[in-house]
């Protein structure tokens, strides 16, 4: 047996077959499928016949950077199965794209605590919440306005707490912005640019030893990166919110 660094991984988007129930539509789970060994080596054809062994033929198949292999199926064919083209695998639920995120807004929750609200609504496929708050000089103040956690694949329209009837909307998370190049769509740790400064939007210095006029690193208007009146702010909202609701990996 191979070690786990030398696998590889693909994406696998399954075919629905199976029409969906009377009074609750099917929704497919994602697991991670991951391969001991790398199946490229078989090539691309006896690859697709071994998965379609398996399961049904894939509308397409991806390959990824993580060793892992992500799949959709109506069955539980790919969990079951301990070997693709004699190349031992395993199947575990995927970490995050198996949940929702919803936001609920009630005043009269607002001295429930994050455990209490948790609680309350575990058994409506609750298994997080968390309250938003909101900062004001130095001081933070909760807000009426939770972040609900679902062990959904589709965010429920409504909860009940009590004589309460919470209107559900999506959560949709702020764009992440490097704090080195002040870039969007990744993280300092994940960063491969250079140094900028979130002021000036010169390259080599932070913003703390910087007094040169604002100039955003993004646009290049006469404002700082760090600031959500920035016109590219928006644009990278959006690009977040089709991300979370097409299950989009970035």
């Amino acid at each position: 047996m191979r070690s786990c660094s030398h696998s590889v991984c693909c994406l696998l988007l399954m075919d629905s077959k199976i029409p969906p129930r009377v009074g609750r539509a099917w929704l497919p789970f994602k697991r991670v499928v991951h391969c001991w060994s790398p199946v490229y080596q078989f090539g691309w054809y006896p690859n697709r016949l071994g998965i379609t062994g398996i399961g049904s033929e894939p509308k397409a198949i991806r390959k990824l950077k993580s060793g892992e292999t992500f799949t959709s199926t109506q069955t539980k064919s790919f969990v079951l199965a301990k070997t693709l083209l004699d190349i031992p695998i395993s199947g575990i639920p995927h970490k995050s794209l198996n949940t929702v995120r919803g936001v609920i807004s009630e005043t009269e929750l607002l001295t429930a605590s994050d455990s209490d609200i948790l609680e309350g609504f575990a058994s409506q496929g609750v298994i997080h919440a968390h309250r938003i708050h909101i900062k004001k000089g130095t001081e933070s103040y909760p807000t009426q306005h939770i972040i609900l956690t679902f062990n959904k694949t589709e965010l429920p329209k409504s909860v009940v707490a009590g004589y309460l009837h919470c209107r559900i909307r999506p959560y949709v998370p702020n764009p992440t912005r490097c704090y080195k190049c002040q870039r969007f769509g990744h993280s300092k740790v994940a960063c491969r640019g250079k140094q900028v400064c979130s002021r000036c939007a010169s390259e080599g210095h932070s913003f703390t030893d910087c007094h040169a006029e604002p100039k955003c690193a993004n646009c290049a208007q006469p404002h700082e990166s760090n600031t959500k009146q920035c016109p590219t702010w928006p644009q990278e909202k959006q690009i977040q919110k089709l991300s979370d609701q097409k299950y989009i990996l970035c």
